[in-house]
């Protein structure tokens, strides 16, 4: 049996919808969080790759620089880390404990429903 992938997007207004249904594709910015054993997962849809790589680089940056668990951490501390980077994708996990980021961009065809249009 085949399985099928449904990513339902929600906009914030009708110009932003407006300007997916007249877009062919879509790349989302979709980053698991593994904090204390807690699945926490965002996506943020984005209107060219270009723009998934800002905000793939803008989320990497906060996970290193804000967020509570990483940006504590010392120099020695993050060469302890498991980190795997590409253009499109950003891991970093802790080996000693419950956290982990994963944000990677995913690109995704557009499928207009007609009652929709």
């Amino acid at each position: 049996m085949a399985v099928s992938e449904i990513i339902r997007i929600f906009v914030a207004d009708k110009q932003q919808f407006k300007t997916i249904m007249n877009m062919d594709k879509i790349w989302i910015v979709l980053q698991e969080s593994n904090v204390d054993g807690e699945l926490i997962i965002d996506a943020t849809p984005c209107e060219s790759l270009e723009l998934a790589k800002e905000v793939l680089e803008e989320e990497k940056e906060y996970v290193l620089n804000e967020s509570f668990h990483y940006s504590r951490m010392s120099d020695e501390d993050m060469k302890e880390m498991e980190i795997e980077e590409t253009d499109t994708r950003y891991y970093i996990n802790d080996p000693y404990d419950d956290y982990y980021e994963d944000i990677k961009i995913i690109e995704k065809t557009i499928v207009k429903d007609k009652k929709m249009s």
